[in-house]
């Protein structure tokens, strides 16, 4: 079916309990190829809970999720992969006692099939090998040396790892960004955010998490505003100021436009 709708992925109304908690009570978020929608909101706003449903790392209690027009139902990361969501998290879970191709390959092994050895679960450590280092050269990644155990690595090139793990196989429809660039310096933070630009230009409908507000102002079409478990706003990146989203995040601005009637009262008077 033909999507007739400018977004490529919507998520509305999501709910999410754990137990007495409300984490989620009306999540909203959109993403649109070639954009992307910058996701900001406190410590415990509910951007994470809402990325890991979208990602299919936990299951949502209510609300919909609209892919290209048609509501899916994500209930598991495989669901999420096959219909082009990629998400690469915060927390990066290399194992810093396996080499790069290893680490790539966590979970999905190339396995020998003949039936005479199969059983004996063999892996294919060549074909992953030169497997690996195509996807890294396809995303122009700084890692130069695929043999190298993860434990050497800088925190960038650890980062760049997480990134081709969760983008092996295939262009992304939507990539999902959980604070990319948390604890790395300036040169790699570049790195991870160029990378981020290429699958935008590319067509890619992007979603950034980050606290960073430098980094959402310089690279964000629109941004997302979620406190207390709920979408307060979504706005185009031009539109609104740096001190306004901030405002939005804090609860010391309730909403938008009241705010912006406030501030113009007190300009006339």
């Amino acid at each position: 079916m033909e999507n007739k709708s400018e977004f490529l992925l919507e998520m509305k109304h999501i709910e999410k309990k754990f137990g007495a908690i409300v984490a989620l009570s009306d999540g909203y978020i959109h993403a649109k190829p070639g954009e992307v929608n910058a996701l900001v909101g406190g410590n415990g706003a509910g951007k994470s809970t809402l990325i890991k449903i979208l990602s299919g790392a936990q299951p949502h209690d209510g609300g919909e999720i609209i892919f290209n027009g048609n509501p899916v139902h994500i209930k598991s990361t495989n669901d999420a992969l096959n219909i082009g969501i990629k998400t690469i998290y915060q927390e990066l879970a290399l194992f810093d006692q396996m080499n790069v191709y290893e680490n790539l390959f966590v979970g999905r092994e190339m396995i020998y099939e003949n039936p005479l050895i199969k059983w004996m679960k063999v892996m294919r450590r060549k074909d992953m090998a030169a497997y690996a280092r195509n996807e890294i050269n396809r995303m122009g990644l700084n890692i130069p040396d695929i043999f190298a155990r993860v434990r050497t690595m800088s925190g960038g090139q650890r980062q760049c790892i997480s990134c081709a793990r969760a983008l092996l196989g295939g262009e992304p429809a939507v990539l999902v960004m959980d604070e990319p660039t948390a604890a790395l310096g300036v040169k790699e933070s570049m790195e991870v955010l160029d990378m981020m630009k290429k699958y935008r230009d590319q067509g890619a409908a992007i979603i950034l998490i980050s606290h960073n507000m430098r980094t959402v102002f310089e690279v964000a079409n629109e941004i997302t505003v979620m406190r207390l478990g709920e979408t307060i706003c979504n706005v185009k990146k031009d539109d609104v100021t740096e001190e306004e989203i901030v405002g939005l995040m804090t609860g010391a601005i309730e909403r938008l436009d009241a705010s912006r009637d406030f501030m113009q009262q007190m300009t006339d008077y």
